[in-house]
Formats: structure tokens, C-alpha cells, sequence
């Protein structure tokens, strides 16, 4: 006696794998809003990290532990120096160097 067909397989291989791909495109989605973000704050010279106002963390910092990334700050207000003005290129390169194999 068998149950299913044996065509399953490869229906369930083709579900996981348009799951995957749909998962993939959101998250280069999000990705390229966040390079998006980064280059408007880098030509606003806005700080990234810590909001340049209240010090408190901005959502980058979130952005990038949660995909285990490397986030390099940059901040300038109320006597607080972090980090250097080419944090804002780091970041978008760590950003693309993790979207590439997303893309293949």
C-alpha cells in the first residue's frame, strides 16, 4: 500500500524552493531600503547608529545584528564623536557584499 503520489517530491522541492526565492526578494528588498537610507543620512551628514538628537539607538544597528553583520557607527553631537564619515560606504558595502549570494 502507498500513500501519495510520488510527483509529491517534487511539488514539495518546488514549494520550498518559491518560498526561498520569495524570502530572498524581500530581504534584498529590505536591504536596498536600507542602502537607500544610509546614503540619504551620509548626504545629510546625519548621524547613523545613535540618533543625533536624543543619543539613543536608531533602527541600523537592529538592521544589521539581526542578519549578523558588522555595523560601523558614525556620530557627531553633543560631544559625543564615534566612529568616522566612512562608516556610511562600509556599511552599504557590507550591506551588498551580504546581498550577493542572495542574488545568484
Amino acid at each position: 500500500m502507498t500513500i501519495g503520489e510520488q510527483s509529491a517530491y517534487d511539488e514539495n522541492i518546488a514549494t520550498l524552493e518559491q518560498y526561498i526565492a520569495e524570502v530572498r526578494k524581500q530581504e534584498i528588498a529590505a536591504c536596498e531600503e536600507k542602502i537607500n537610507e544610509l546614503e540619504m543620512y551620509k548626504a545629510k551628514y546625519w548621524a547613523i547608529g545613535l540618533n543625533g538628537d536624543t543619543l539613543q539607538q536608531d533602527g541600523f544597528g537592529k538592521f544589521f545584528s539581526d542578519r549578523g553583520l558588522e555595523f560601523k557607527y558614525f556620530v557627531r553631537s553633543k560631544g559625543v564623536e564615534i566612529g568616522d564619515k566612512t562608516a556610511y560606504d562600509e556599511n552599504i558595502l557590507t550591506l551588498r557584499k551580504y546581498m550577493s549570494p542572495l542574488s545568484a
